[in-house]
C-alpha cells in the first residue's frame, strides 16, 4: 500500500486566512513538487484577492444601500416637522438637528380647538428605528387630539 501524499496550500490576504486548498494523491509519488506548489501558492494568492475584492465589493453596495435608506428617513422626519409654527401672540423660531441623519427627536405645534399644544419629545436611541418610533408617537398624537380635542394634557 502505497502512502498517502497531500498538501496545503492556504488563500490569505493581510495574514488573514480566506479559504483553504487540499490537495492528495494516492497513485504517484513526488506529484508535489516544488514548480507546482509555487503555482498553486500563486492562484491561491489570487482567489484570495479575488474574495477579498468580492466581498469588499458587497460592503460597498451595502453602505451606498444604507446612506440611502438614511437620506430617505431623513426626509420623511424632515417632512413631518411643523413647516410654520404658530401661538397667537407669541413669535416662533425652529431649529432641530439629530445627532446622526436620523433620529427620535420630536417636536411639534399643534392648534386644535382653540387650544394650542406644544409638544417636546426624545425618543431613547439614535438612527431609523428611534425616528420610526418617533413618527408612530406624532401620528398617535395628532389622531387623538382630532378625535378627542378637549382631551387635557395628563389624558393625552
Amino acid at each position: 500500500m502505497q502512502a498517502k501524499i497531500s498538501n496545503v496550500c492556504s488563500f490569505s490576504q493581510q495574514r488573514k486566512v480566506l479559504g483553504i486548498l487540499y490537495l492528495e494523491n494516492n497513485l504517484a509519488t513526488n506529484s508535489f513538487t516544488d514548480e507546482r506548489m509555487q503555482t498553486l501558492r500563486i492562484l491561491s494568492a489570487q482567489a484570495a484577492i479575488s474574495i477579498e475584492n468580492a466581498r469588499l465589493l458587497m460592503h460597498r453596495e451595502n453602505s451606498a444601500k444604507l446612506e440611502k435608506e438614511m437620506e430617505i428617513a431623513s426626509n420623511i422626519q424632515s417632512a413631518l416637522l411643523p413647516r410654520n409654527p404658530s401661538i397667537k401672540g407669541y413669535e416662533i423660531s425652529t431649529y432641530m438637528m439629530p445627532a446622526d441623519e436620523v433620529g427620535g427627536d420630536y417636536y411639534d405645534i399643534i392648534n386644535v380647538a382653540n387650544r394650542d399644544w406644544i409638544i417636546i419629545g426624545d425618543v431613547s436611541g439614535h438612527g431609523v428605528p428611534a425616528g420610526l418610533i418617533m413618527m408612530m408617537v406624532q401620528t398617535c398624537i395628532h389622531n387623538t387630539l382630532n378625535i378627542f380635542p378637549e382631551i387635557s394634557p395628563s389624558e393625552l
